[in-house]
């Protein structure tokens, strides 16, 4: 099984999650709807970022 970072159905799948949990919790009017999509952009790179470096979500960094 390929890591999610070199499969473009997964990656669209946690792009996905992302921002319809951005969507559910951030608060309105305080985050317009065209506000969630920069940060949705955000969450994933540092996701992705996260999981090239080798730390697993939840787990704190040694670094």
């Amino acid at each position: 099984m390929p890591m999610w970072t070199e499969n473009p159905a997964t990656q669209a799948e946690l792009r996905t999650t992302i921002l319809d949990q951005l969507w559910q919790d951030l608060p309105r009017p305080g985050f317009a709807d065209r506000e969630c999509e920069p940060l949705t952009d955000e969450v994933y790179a540092y996701v992705w970022q996260r999981s090239v470096a080798g730390a697993a979500p939840g787990r704190a960094s040694t670094r």
